[in-house]
């Protein structure tokens, strides 16, 4: 990331009269007010907390899916993440593509679309996939395709939300806009791994009484569904 950057071209500051804001809670409140101040800024900014707050989750999920499924080491989740990752390179590259010379936010409903079906499908991943007797087995390719297909549905709804906050934010306030919005995904970030964490409490389970075990509140498949069922909203 740091050898890519040094490529990127100089420019000289937007408004170089601003001086650093010492009083840093203030100048954040006023940030967050500047955001909201253009409607459609705004609700952008949100589309991209969103697109990070379920990222956050399924990167969490993840991990706990190869743990269930039966993957002992932690190299065992790695053709996980592996397709996860190539899928949002693969919809980066695509929503580049289609979107031409212009911000394409018409990429959105396909992009959040992929991104429920996907993970409504991560419901039917076995349960067992690391346990079918085979390093590969049907379970883990059906759960590195959805991964997949999740992947390349997030890059398309992504890009056009960070392509219009860079192109529609005015220019001697995108600083400022553009920290607002960071502001908002991280908090967005944090409330989604506490949301994790509740959803994944241990709780007695167990269908006979004479045998509770502690088990978690949602196990990742249902977590993985859920995400999918709050993404079509």
């Amino acid at each position: 990331g740091t050898l890519t950057s040094l490529v990127i071209p100089k420019v000289d500051a937007a408004n170089p009269s601003l001086k650093f804001p010492w009083s840093f809670p203030l100048q954040t409140y006023r940030d967050l007010q500047l955001l909201r101040s253009y409607p459609a800024l705004f609700r952008v900014a949100l589309g991209i907390l969103f697109f990070y707050s379920i990222g956050g989750i399924a990167q969490l999920n993840i991990d706990q899916m190869a743990f269930e499924a039966g993957g002992e080491t932690e190299t065992a989740k790695i053709p996980l993440l592996l397709a996860l990752i190539a899928g949002v390179c693969v919809g980066n590259v695509l929503a580049g593509i289609w979107s031409g010379d212009h911000v394409e936010l018409g990429l959105l409903p396909l992009g959040a679309l992929g991104m429920a079906v996907g993970s409504m499908l991560l419901f039917t991943v076995p349960a067992d996939m690391f346990n079918a007797g085979s390093s590969v087995s049907a379970g883990l390719t059906w759960a590195c395709c959805l991964l997949a297909l999740l992947g390349m549905s997030a890059g398309l709804f992504d890009v056009p939300l960070e392509a219009y906050m860079q192109h529609r934010s005015p220019r001697d306030k995108r600083g400022s806009i553009l920290a607002a919005g960071n502001l908002l995904t991280f908090s967005g970030i944090l409330l989604a791994s506490v949301m994790f964490a509740a959803l994944r409490w241990p709780t007695w389970q167990n269908p006979d009484p004479t045998k509770q075990e502690l088990l978690p509140f949602l196990n990742s498949q249902q977590i993985f569904l859920v995400a999918g069922v709050f993404t079509i909203p």
